[in-house]
């Protein structure tokens, strides 16, 4: 009886362990959203390029550890180069631009746990017709999805102890 016990408590502590700690093993900054978004399509040119990340990023005293950067289509800078943070987001102003193209965004964040993730987006400026009117494009960014391993580790939990539940269950009626 005792040796049985002894391995449910295993296998509901391992259990429990995975479910406690692969969402903090994940858990890093990731890119949220943007505005402009990726590949949106603007018509009026932005004055600012702001992000969203799924967690507080780090502020350490003057050094530039969070870093957004705005290309134009010959790849030239025409970001303020001050990256501004505020809790889980962050904001570069942009200089005035009047041609139209494709602008790339390279980011870099190191969240509050001191994990840094980069990456990079494109958005297009278009100056509007006065005939036409454009739609933004649905973003393609990949927000952070910790929610659904999060159920997935709880739905395999769950699976275990059923079993665990059927296998004691049918050993009592055996018995």
């Amino acid at each position: 009886m005792r040796n049985k016990w002894q391995w449910f408590r295993t296998i509901f502590l391992g259990a429990l362990f995975l479910i406690v700690a692969a969402p903090a093993a994940t858990a890093h900054g990731e890119f949220v959203s943007a505005n402009p978004a990726p590949n949106e399509v603007v018509t009026t040119f932005p004055t600012s390029v702001e992000l969203v990340f799924s967690e507080k990023l780090q502020e350490i005293g003057s050094n530039k550890v969070n870093v957004i950067m705005v290309l134009n289509a010959d790849g030239k800078e025409i970001d303020s180069k001050n990256t501004m943070v505020s809790g889980d987001q962050a904001m570069v102003g942009l200089e005035p631009q009047g041609s139209p193209g494709t602008y790339t965004v390279l980011w870099r964040n190191v969240s509050d746990d001191g994990h840094a993730t980069e990456g990079k987006y494109e958005f297009i400026f278009k100056i509007a017709s006065p005939k036409t009117t454009s739609t933004p494009a649905v973003g393609t960014g990949s927000p952070a999805n910790n929610r659904s391993l999060t159920f997935g580790l709880l739905g395999v939990f769950a699976l275990i102890a059923v079993g665990i539940h059927f296998y004691f269950k049918r050993r009592k009626i055996i018995t």
